[in-house]
């Protein structure tokens, strides 16, 4: 049987406990055969498989637009009908949640659907884009500043000199 140093130990134990009772002994016969059958290695309980991403097609298919009503966005798959998430971006999560959810848009034919993806991406574009004027000017603002502060070290005049402000 080949098994590392702590696993002999503990077998070491397990027969020692079976010298001083009878139920001890009957507890170290039944493991000591289930370590025989099954030919147990403590090396290869250590490994541990680790679950890879990749190899789980997490990926966003195209596809799933036009039959799952979903767009990615930053990254993440977003329901063009009621802009939830899904938490994990694979198919059957994806599927769970158009089927469960929006089962009146099975009975769409396939160029009602694309009309419909594109109306609804549409929509969707429209509300991310609603918020980003207002950085745009806060950064017209900083860059402006940035602008004057040159100008004003260029000139060698003082910060709080306001006649090359004016001009």
């Amino acid at each position: 049987m080949e098994c590392g140093p702590h696993m002999k130990l503990a077998l070491d134990c397990i027969v020692v406990l079976s010298l001083t009772s009878r139920w001890s002994y009957s507890l170290a016969a039944v493991l000591m055969q289930l370590f025989h059958k099954k030919k147990f290695r403590a090396d290869k309980m250590a490994e541990a498989k680790k679950r890879k991403i990749a190899s789980e097609c997490r990926t966003f298919q195209t596809r799933w637009e036009n039959e799952y009503f979903f767009k990615e966005v930053k990254e993440k798959c977003v329901c063009l009908i009621c802009n939830e998430t899904v938490a994990v971006m694979k198919e059957s999560n994806v599927r769970r949640h158009y089927e469960t959810k929006h089962p009146t848009f099975t009975s769409y034919t396939a160029a009602e659907r694309e009309d419909k993806v594109q109306h609804m991406a549409a929509n969707l574009q429209a509300q991310q884009q609603y918020f980003y004027p207002a950085n745009n000017t806060q950064e017209n603002a900083t860059i402006a500043s940035y602008e004057l502060a040159q100008l004003i070290a260029r000139r060698g005049k003082a910060f709080s000199d306001g006649d090359l402000v004016k001009q």
